[in-house]
């Protein structure tokens, strides 16, 4: 059994068989090489879109209602026309600079992967990346800025909110018992219309940012629906 191995491996065409088998095997490694560094290449480019996308949404979304809610803050309260324009100069300089360049940067990638031109898809996946950071660590800050700003006055909503549902209530309860309440009619219209003359009050001065004098009339509309519980 030994001397016919021996033969067979000694053989021309089993060398040759060997040889042809190793290159099959080297270039299929490289093929497949190819095939999954392609592969990667296309899902970094497909999660750098989302990225961008999600980036993008928020940043021109959150950051843009927010800038919109201190202009019309600075309509009323000139105190806050510096901070509206501070703000809306950031705004812009992050969509014109940040923004467009990642937006340009996947579009350029996205035109490679059509074009199947993988050579420069490393390099510029690598700088689009380190934009993508520097974009979103940019825009972090710009929301978190005008968060801080606008902190106060979500402070004083939040407040309302419960005194706003609170005097539904006792409105929904008075309907309900109307006939029976109906003695008390002028009264109990006098006590809602100054109630909501109240409300219409604190929105305005919250409109104007004046948080102080806003939140000091939350609690004349409390004592007056605590009275009527």
């Amino acid at each position: 059994m030994i001397i016919i191995q021996d033969s067979v491996f000694s053989q021309p065409w089993f060398i040759v068989l060997i040889v042809l088998a190793s290159i099959a095997f080297v270039v299929g490694s490289v093929f497949l090489g190819f095939f999954i560094a392609r592969n990667r290449m296309r899902h970094q480019v497909k999660d750098l879109e989302t990225q961008y996308n999600n980036i993008h949404d928020t940043f021109s979304s959150d950051c843009s209602n927010m800038i919109k809610r201190i202009e019309v803050i600075s309509s009323h309260n000139d105190s806050y026309v510096q901070i509206f324009n501070s703000m809306q100069d950031r705004f812009g300089t992050l969509l014109n600079n940040n923004d467009k360049s990642c937006f340009c940067s996947v579009d350029s990638l996205k035109k490679l992967i059509r074009d199947k031109d993988y050579r420069s898809l490393p390099s510029i996946i690598e700088s689009t990346r380190k934009s993508m950071a520097e974009f979103k660590k940019e825009a972090d800050i710009l929301n978190g800025d005008l968060q801080s700003i606008l902190k106060q006055e979500e402070e004083c909503r939040s407040e309302s909110i419960a005194l706003k549902e609170k005097f539904r209530n006792l409105k929904n309860y008075y309907e309900t018992n109307k006939t029976a309440l109906l003695s008390l009619e002028g009264s109990f219209n006098k006590l809602f219309d100054h109630i909501m003359n109240l409300f219409a009050k604190f929105e305005s001065l919250l409109e104007e940012a004046n948080y102080p004098e806003a939140n000091a009339v939350l609690p004349e509309i409390e004592k007056l629906l605590d009275a009527c519980s």
